[in-house]
């Protein structure tokens, strides 16, 4: 083989290896632990007014990790490292019934997490929850029967076989929460209901554009 070639090949590679780095998220706070922010309400707190953008976010840990959050659910921890993997995992199912970390992890599934349009979303799962995103939507939203949204975001309807799913039940249930999360990972098996709430999820997130 030519010197040339050979000369371009090494070239490209380390270009696509300079670009994979790249796509990765900074490692900077990679040693935080999240249990002591689980254990420390006022922690909690702050992480939760940063995420919600209704106060400062006192340090750049909080700055950097809720910035990421949603996007790194979306997409399975592409761009995370191998400790982000463990701290996403860890906030998104380790048992917390602190009303905070409910509610960033209900946003965070349905994705709601990031434009300034206040829109109150009337979910089938016995409550009305205040959101600050509609172009992030998350498509989970669409399965648990949302018929207007439905209309908007699809061109067909989903099956209504789950439509009567519970989803506060099972964000406040360690157990499902973890499968549902194994499952969308790609982590674990999934049951028959679990692949079909999460492969909905997916699609839609890959299709749905803004309005």
């Amino acid at each position: 083989m030519p010197r040339l070639s050979i000369a371009l090949i090494v070239t490209i590679i380390n270009v696509l290896m300079c670009v994979a780095e790249e796509k990765l998220y900074s490692d900077e706070f990679d040693n935080i632990d999240i249990q002591t922010v689980f254990n420390n309400k006022g922690l909690i707190e702050d992480y939760y007014n940063c995420f919600m953008e209704i106060g400062p976010c006192k340090t750049p840990q909080q700055r950097f990790f809720t910035g990421i959050f949603s996007e790194a659910f979306q997409t399975k921890c592409k761009k995370c490292t191998e400790k982000q993997k463990i701290i996403i995992e860890k906030a998104l199912t380790k048992k917390n019934n602190n009303k905070h970390i409910i509610t960033m992890r209900k946003l965070i599934l349905y994705n709601l997490c990031t434009e300034k349009k206040m829109l109150l979303i009337q979910l089938n799962i016995s409550s009305v929850i205040t959101v600050e995103s509609m172009s992030q939507l998350s498509r989970i939203i669409l399965i648990v029967a949302m018929n207007v949204l439905m209309y908007v975001l699809a061109v067909e309807r989903y099956s209504d076989q789950f439509d009567d799913i519970d989803m506060d039940a099972i964000l406040r249930n360690d157990t499902q929460r973890e499968e549902y999360h194994k499952c969308y990972m790609n982590t674990g098996p999934c049951n028959t209901m679990q692949e079909a709430l999460t492969g909905t999820y997916v699609y839609n997130a890959t299709n749905y554009t803004d309005a």
